[in-house]
């Protein structure tokens, strides 16, 4: 269920959920985040949905005691913008935050 559903069903919130709903589907990088979450919990894409792609990922190991690996997944849109993961994880967190204080939940 995604959190924006959370919010919406928990009426002591006084969130309007059809607002909160369109400002999470017009932010790209929750967009971004929601497409490859599904496509990894449903392990298929329906058609006309997003395509938002885990490309590729490496993984680095250090013989240096102090820093052991380093892992770098590559996401890429169906446009073909290419971007880290982890970059993604902070924008999307970014947004969450930011809607949620425009709705008086932080």
């Amino acid at each position: 269920m995604h959190l924006a559903d959370w919010i919406g069903r928990d009426e002591t919130t006084g969130t309007d959920f059809k607002q909160l709903r369109k400002e999470v589907e017009a932010d790209r990088a929750l967009r971004d985040a929601a497409d490859l979450g599904n496509a990894s919990k449903h392990f298929v894409r329906r058609e006309g949905e997003r395509h938002t792609y885990m490309t590729s990922n490496d993984v680095t190991v250090y013989a240096d005691p102090g820093r052991t690996s380093d892992i770098s997944h590559v996401v890429t849109r169906e446009d073909g913008t290419t971007f880290s993961a982890q970059d993604l994880v902070r924008e999307a967190f970014d947004s969450w935050q930011l809607i949620l204080k425009r709705h008086h939940l932080l």
